[in-house]
């Protein structure tokens, strides 16, 4: 096996291990917003009581793996990010033609970029409201390609995008943008109730 083969194998183990984790994460959080007391709702009634319309044992048990996955998760996004540079230094017999090229080219690029920057823009920001959620990453003219894993190429994306950023109240989000003619990258922005409608504060058009 040659040096370059080796990060290359640790790559796909690492982006294996990262869609489980993002697909048991789904799955806990889609759990967790079928019950009254969803992702983060008050575990206790009014009067100070365990609520009794819910399985408490359940939902904590879930809001426990939900925390620890998205610990988990930063953890092999870091991971995956170090494991492309490692690729790109890691060839023993010399690039092949336009390699060296396309190593300059993503080397330190940011994992969600990488995996995300030739899909289809399918959503163009209109507006940004000043001191709003979505100010803290998304400008006006952004296109996105990817709304916290969410693309063009799944149905009935739109939904599935409001869905998510209601899951994800107070959670930062992943987004990855074209910002200008050929820059991609990846803004976080953590959707939150303010002064403001709404958990963002921004238009978003589909494209």
């Amino acid at each position: 096996m040659s040096e370059q083969e080796e990060p290359k194998e640790r790559m796909k183990r690492l982006m294996k291990e990262r869609d489980e984790m993002e697909s048991e994460l789904k799955e806990n959080i889609d759990e967790l917003m079928k019950t009254p007391a969803g992702l983060t709702g008050p575990l206790k009634d009014e009067d100070g009581y365990p609520r009794a319309d819910c399985d408490l044992h359940v939902v904590t048990k879930r809001r426990g793996r939900v925390a620890c996955l998205r610990n988990d998760l930063k953890v092999v996004m870091e991971s995956i990010k170090n494991c492309i540079e490692d690729v790109h230094s890691a060839s023993a017999d010399g690039p092949t033609p336009g390699a060296e090229a396309k190593d300059e080219e993503t080397a330190g690029e940011d994992p969600l970029v990488t995996r995300f920057k030739e899909y289809p823009e399918f959503l163009t920001v209109g507006s940004v409201l000043p001191d709003s959620p979505a100010a803290s990453g998304l400008r006006q003219g952004d296109k996105i390609l990817s709304w916290n894993g969410i693309t063009k190429n799944q149905t009935g994306f739109l939904q599935m995008i409001s869905k998510m950023t209601l899951r994800y109240e107070n959670n930062e989000m992943n987004i990855v943008v074209k910002r200008g003619a050929l820059s991609v990258q990846k803004v976080v922005i953590t959707p939150k109730k303010w002064s403001g409608k709404g958990l963002l504060g921004c238009v978003l058009n589909k494209i």
